[in-house]
């Protein structure tokens, strides 16, 4: 039997007389080029999600330029220190800093005036020696956790940084130091996508693979009638190599749609009408061999 090359294979699959020459191949050479197909299509997809990401990450990028200084000085007017597994902050408190027309609420007071988030539907509240946080969950449920600002360390200074390096914020633990820079963010969103290519890859082919064997034998139904109506001669193994070839058409058309972005109304159906068409095209074309 005349062994056919992947490309050719996939140009070919779009003509439904190219069923009769591969239905009586070995089923393990049909499932190669369905590997094979799925990793093209695998590829081409995490490239699009992956250079999304990286389009969004530039987004988030200039946002944080232009917005985030404005916000830390918001929430951060000065520094705060924790010593002795005690904190202490260098501006008028109690600050409260509310937001989304007050359901939420940032408060640092370590003078002991506000000691609770009541009155506030979610919020953060830092005293002298705790980490008081409240989540609204729905009627009814409400969450609030409280940790101890010692176990955050014996010794943190975090301060707003220096806008005319590029800083944001700075996190100093003696004799360590971190510092949050627009520089770094730039430099973590440019390697991010490259990274997230890899498990979306793995993610994606087997996904696509799984799915589209359990397609092969869903629909092998659909070929089985087509084989009772025109009385052929196929083994089951031969309609699973017809249903992987015509798998070919319609998933570069869902493809396409998702690359291009456009939504097709009942497309769901449109899949299932085309593939069964395409089985049915294919199990006829292979009357030639009775």
């Amino acid at each position: 039997m005349e062994r056919i090359g992947f490309w050719k294979s996939l140009v070919r699959s779009f003509t439904p007389r190219f069923c009769k020459q591969i239905a009586y191949q070995p089923f393990g050479r049909s499932f190669k080029y369905l590997s094979l197909f799925v990793l093209l299509i695998s590829i081409i997809v995490s490239l699009f999600i992956s250079l999304n990401i990286k389009k969004g990450l530039e987004g988030a990028n200039q946002w944080v330029k232009e917005n985030l200084p404005g916000k830390i000085k918001e929430y951060l007017p000065g520094e705060m220190r924790i010593e002795k597994g005690k904190l202490a902050a260098d501006f008028p408190q109690p600050f409260i800093k509310e937001a989304s027309k007050g359901e939420f609420a940032f408060i640092v007071d370590t003078t002991g005036k506000i000691t609770s988030l009541d009155g506030y539907k979610n919020g953060i509240l830092l005293t002298q020696d705790k980490i008081i946080t409240k989540a609204y969950k729905g009627p009814g449920r409400v969450e609030i956790e409280k940790m101890d600002i010692k176990e955050i360390g014996d010794s943190l200074i975090i301060q707003p940084g220096d806008e005319e390096k590029g800083e944001i914020i700075r996190f100093i633990s003696p004799p360590k130091s971190f510092v949050l820079s627009y520089d770094l963010i730039e430099r973590w969103s440019k390697i991010a996508y490259k990274i997230l290519f890899f498990p979306f890859l793995i993610f994606v082919f087997l996904y696509y693979l799984i799915s589209k064997l359990l397609q092969v034998m869903l629909f092998s139904l659909v070929s089985l009638s087509a084989r009772a109506f025109y009385r052929i001669r196929l083994s089951y193994e031969n309609l699973l190599n017809i249903g992987i070839y015509t798998l070919t058409p319609i998933t570069l058309l869902a493809v396409l749609f998702i690359l291009a972005n456009i939504r097709v109304p009942f497309f769901p159906l449109i899949y299932i009408l085309v593939y069964s068409m395409l089985l049915i095209l294919g199990v006829s074309a292979c009357r030639v061999e009775e």
